[in-house]
């Protein structure tokens, strides 16, 4: 079966792209970030871009959530929009893999890839997404119904600015980049140091202050957590 695309996300540092090359080279990722495409059985493969498309067959990388939006100095607007590069043609169609991408996202920053870090904030998991969360893990698929419905939620008045998608965004990239600080700091203080921001900050508030986010030498979007 041909590999179906999933989502851009960060990956490990060293992780290598799954596509060999003409002499069975491997090339790494310099930003540690991929595409990942899953096999039938749900196996994970991460590719770059233009590996991606050398595969063989298309792979329609539009409606995939990305999740490396807020990496960075990035445009203002980038936390915004989410999958890979459109393929042309019907702009509705367009429009609907965009409001996809953003549903996914949003929902699985919420139900998985933010609520499942240790330590965090309980309230980041959303009960009213339960049950599209469960039909979405079963299927892989959002009904157009669902999409509107995850949208409203993340743009409600009533959702409070730590539970919308730019500061789960930056929640998580925040925690990938201070997790892998910790992995390499050389010295206890430096360690205990990053440990405590990510710790009693990070995942306990749901958000860091501009000296935080400079002495930890992290790089954030230039509007992180309401900068």
């Amino acid at each position: 079966m041909p590999l179906v695309a999933d989502r851009r996300d960060f990956v490990a540092p060293g992780i290598c792209c799954a596509r060999p090359d003409g002499n069975g080279r491997r090339h790494g990722f310099p930003t540690d970030t991929a595409y990942i495409l899953v096999d039938e059985a749900g196996n994970e493969y991460p590719f770059g871009p233009s590996c991606v498309h050398q595969l063989g067959y298309p792979v329609d990388l539009r409606g995939i959530p990305d999740f490396t939006a807020r990496d960075g100095e990035l445009a203002s607007g980038a936390g915004h929009h989410g999958g890979g590069p459109g393929h042309g043609g019907d702009a509705s169609a367009d429009a609907a893999a965009r409001d996809l991408a953003i549903a996914k996202r949003y929902l699985l920053l919420r139900m998985d890839k933010v609520a499942n870090i240790p330590g965090i904030d309980g309230g980041v998991r959303y009960a009213p997404l339960e049950d599209i969360y469960r039909q979405y893990r079963q299927t892989r698929e959002l009904a157009p119904d669902s999409v509107a419905r995850i949208i409203a939620i993340d743009r409600s008045e009533k959702t409070p600015d730590r539970f919308r998608t730019n500061n789960l965004l930056d929640v998580y990239t925040a925690d990938v980049q201070l997790t892998r600080q910790i992995d390499r700091a050389t010295s206890d203080s430096r360690r205990d140091f990053l440990t405590s921001v990510r710790d009693n900050f990070l995942r306990a508030r749901l958000r860091l202050s501009s000296s935080q986010i400079a002495k930890a030498g992290l790089r954030l979007h230039r509007s992180a957590f309401g900068g």
